[in-house]
């Protein structure tokens, strides 16, 4: 699984990583994962690191259809729950704008993309702490352990 999941209860948050090459059956086993959990909390805030993903090949038509087969486990969020993925690509942020479509129809997820630390954090609410910070509290690996680029 190209991915790894932590909910910081403190935080009122749920923290994302998502890494190497990621598919929509990746997104889409994340996403239940979390919203099947024991710990699910339709009000708390979803962040995620997509910044390490490598490889994505996915089309829009993959993303509704995903979006549209999580429809039940996607009536357990309250409407519009924020949910900010910070990306480190253009690519990545365009292909995050067409899974942001696809979520717009739900009216469940409200995504939004940002390729700025600093953005993704203030839209989460997170005060006083980096990416690196959330990563460590949550047991993921640093993010130039994993792929050599600068935290």
């Amino acid at each position: 699984m190209p991915y790894q999941i932590k909910i910081l209860p403190a935080r009122r948050l749920c923290l994302f990583r998502m890494f190497g090459d990621f598919g929509v059956k990746d997104g889409k086993a994340s996403f239940l994962e979390y919203a099947k959990s024991a710990a699910f909390d339709p009000g708390i805030m979803m962040l995620t690191d997509a910044r390490e993903i490598g490889e994505i090949n996915v089309s829009f038509a993959d993303m509704l259809m995903s979006v549209f087969s999580v429809q039940s486990a996607m009536d357990r969020f309250n409407n519009d729950t924020p949910s900010i993925v910070l990306l480190d690509t253009e690519t990545m942020y365009g292909m995050a704008r067409m899974l942001q479509q696809a979520l717009a129809l739900s009216g469940k997820i409200a995504l939004m993309p940002t390729m700025c630390e600093a953005e993704a954090l203030q839209l989460a609410g997170v005060q006083g702490a980096r990416m690196a910070d959330l990563r460590r509290e949550a047991g993921f690996p640093g993010f130039s352990q994993v792929s050599g680029r600068a935290a």
